[in-house]
């Protein structure tokens, strides 16, 4: 691939990013559901696994995740009822900064985001409101002329509740 390739695939990954993020926080779930491959893989289990707000999280994203095994959601129908779960009734805003994009190969690329997260419940839950920070690894496929998200694993640093 040349320079100037790369620099377009780096640019239409990144608006691949803010597609992700707006549809959900505007709750397009079928919007959502475009911006994996069919086999496109949700690993929560790094920003879950020490996390003692892990046991305060809404029953609605427990129960998503229990039926998928855990905090691993496969295929976009998967993570999409993960994602409609856990934040029905809850406004939301995601960040996704400072992207760190390495395209590998005309239809393969690699990314680290800086990740910000608000999530407030106003539907009574335990945990009223979560704000956390960490980083999105990504994986992309190019399918048909277009980025999609592979694979994308969670990982937090810090994780405030109230």
């Amino acid at each position: 691939m040349t320079n100037t390739e790369k620099l377009a695939a780096i640019e239409l990954i990144k608006q691949l990013k803010a597609r992700y993020l707006r549809f959900i926080d505007t709750k397009d779930y079928e919007g959502l559901a475009t911006v994996f491959t069919k086999d496109a893989v949700m690993d929560l289990r790094r920003a879950m696994e020490k996390a003692r707000w892990a046991k305060t999280v809404t029953t609605k994203a427990k129960e998503a995740a229990s039926d998928s095994g855990g905090w691993l959601f496969k295929g976009p129908a998967a993570i999409v009822k993960f994602v409609r779960g856990s934040t029905h009734g809850a406004v939301t805003v995601h960040r996704g900064l400072m992207p760190e994009i390495d395209v590998m190969s005309a239809t393969t690329a690699r990314g680290i985001w800086a990740q910000e997260d608000f999530i407030q419940w106003s539907d009574g839950p335990r945990l009223r409101s979560l704000h956390g920070f960490g980083h999105y690894h990504e994986t992309y496929k190019r399918v048909a002329g277009l980025w999609l998200i592979k694979s994308t694993v969670m990982t937090r640093l810090r994780v405030d509740i109230a």
